[in-house]
């Protein structure tokens, strides 16, 4: 099934990568992460050169942050970042970084990063999240 509900695939759109990601979506939505994690990693080392690498990536933190597994959740963030800096996942991997940062317990990287996501994606969608985050933790 497509993330939209439908089940066919978009014009020219049929390659393995996509079908597992769509497979690793389904089971993320269903909160089954670890599973949707196995699919993600299937996408990773199966096609390291996929347009979906980044996704996958950022995905596969989702999961590490649902399961409150933030210094994994982090690892993955900071993969994406680093690798993928242009990527339209980066703010939101910022952003998820300072997220696990709060979470883990550091207050003051947490904030830091949340400020990054400010700097470096102010037009972004999660730059208000980010701007509401600041206020709330603030001292």
């Amino acid at each position: 099934r497509e993330p939209g509900g439908g089940t066919a695939p978009s014009a020219g759109h049929t390659s393995s990568d996509k079908k597992l990601y769509r497979e690793a979506m389904e089971h993320f939505k269903r909160h089954q992460l670890a599973v949707a994690m196995i699919w993600f990693g299937k996408l990773i080392k199966q096609y390291p050169g996929s347009s979906l690498k980044g996704n996958a990536l950022f995905w596969q933190g989702e999961c590490y942050y649902g399961m409150k597994k933030y210094s994994l959740a982090m690892a993955r963030y900071q993969e994406v970042l680093k690798k993928f800096s242009t990527h339209a996942k980066a703010p939101d991997a910022l952003f998820k970084m300072a997220m696990s940062r709060l979470r883990s317990g550091s207050k003051k990287s947490g904030r830091t990063l949340l400020a990054r996501v400010l700097e470096l994606y102010p037009n972004s969608a999660v730059a208000s999240k980010a701007s509401r985050e600041l206020e709330r933790t603030r001292d």
